[in-house]
């Protein structure tokens, strides 16, 4: 493996996030869209023979494979670090033979044992310390949720006794300045929670299967004095909400009072791709006041963000859009990028055109 232990070193050395190959046998490190070094493969070797070089780690099987389906796709793990690779061909002469391996092209991307941070204000995070009310963290798969929830949780203070209710056990990594104890899902809707307990978390979004009595039990506490941070795995903010009611026992209108009487805190959480680092997040922040409140009772969900845009400014609170704006603007993410993630392509249009973008 030589070759690509060469390549992968020095990946490691300019901390690129990933090594692509193409057919003219230029190797690019990249991290995010941006590339920090180009380099051109031995001039002195055929192309045959870069391509040789460049797969030689694979065992038999897979560069069979490369040969007989055109393309390889993987995942290696060294002593410090991970990586999956993706490989193309452009042809072979003969399946059998090794001397007849085209231009290789692909990528590797390198899987460093980091986690995203949110770095979050202390506005956000001093709102989830409450020691009363709902909180959501709000988000689809692989959105960053488990990191925001990281990132608010770390910050609890020491004199905060805390529950954690999750199905992932990654979250027991957490170095913690507060008192706080672990358990699975179904424990909680068998024995319930302790009473000396300051904040209770339900990571919904790690349960293996969907059950109504973890929503219900979540609004639940929150309706008893717990502070309750609750995770969900929603692609948009008006669908969690919809669906978390759902979920909860009583009719529409009952379920939606109670909602409005325990709500504080939304935090809707994206990771996108970045320019100076592979992931950049974006994220939706909304404080319950007394006109959210009147929106949820009346069940007009659709109309949170239009309110959180016309008071941003003396709220606090911010939509995605905003978010977004925000990022392009200090070049963290690209306009592309920025287009393809909002949920209203021609507000963000019009908030770029005001900029002067």
């Amino acid at each position: 493996m030589s070759l690509v232990q060469d390549y992968l070193r020095l990946a490691v050395e300019l901390k690129a996030e990933e090594i692509v190959f193409d057919s003219t046998q230029r190797v690019l490190f990249r991290t995010g869209t941006k590339t920090l070094k180009q380099i051109k493969s031995s001039e002195k070797k055929t192309q045959q023979k870069n391509s040789e070089s460049l797969i030689s780690f694979l065992n038999d099987n897979e560069k069979q494979s490369l040969k007989e389906q055109l393309r390889i796709q993987g995942v290696r793990v060294l002593p410090k670090i991970k990586f999956a690779f993706s490989f193309e061909t452009d042809f072979v002469q003969s399946a059998n033979s090794t001397d007849s391996l085209g231009a290789v092209s692909g990528s590797i991307r390198l899987q460093y044992p980091t986690k995203p941070v949110w770095g979050f204000s202390s506005l956000i995070v001093e709102a989830f310390h409450r020691n009363e009310g709902l909180h959501l963290i709000v988000g689809p798969r692989k959105s960053g949720k488990s990191a925001a929830l990281r990132e608010i949780v770390q910050k609890i203070p020491q004199d905060k006794v805390l529950s954690v209710y999750s199905d992932d056990s990654s979250l027991q990594d957490m170095e913690l300045n507060s008192l706080v104890k672990f358990y699975s899902l179904s424990h909680l809707l068998t024995y319930g929670v302790d009473g000396n307990v300051d904040l209770v978390v339900v990571d919904i979004s790690s349960a293996t299967s969907e059950s109504d009595a973890i929503y219900e039990q979540s609004m639940s506490l929150a309706e008893q004095g717990f502070g309750v941070i609750a995770t969900l795995t929603f692609s948009h903010l008006e669908m969690a909400l919809q669906r978390f009611l759902d979920h909860c026992q009583g009719s529409e209108a009952s379920k939606s009072r109670r909602l409005s009487w325990v709500l504080k805190t939304i935090l809707h959480v994206k990771l996108i791709n970045g320019i100076e680092s592979s992931l950049c997040g974006v994220f939706e922040l909304v404080l319950l006041n007394q006109k959210l409140k009147q929106l949820l009772l009346d069940g007009q969900f659709q109309k949170i963000e239009e309110f959180i845009e016309s008071t941003s400014e003396k709220t606090g609170m911010k939509t995605l859009n905003q978010s977004l704006f925000q990022a392009v603007i200090q070049r963290k993410i690209d306009i592309k990028t920025a287009f393809t993630v909002s949920p209203e392509p021609e507000k963000l249009d019009l908030m770029l055109k005001k900029a002067g973008i």
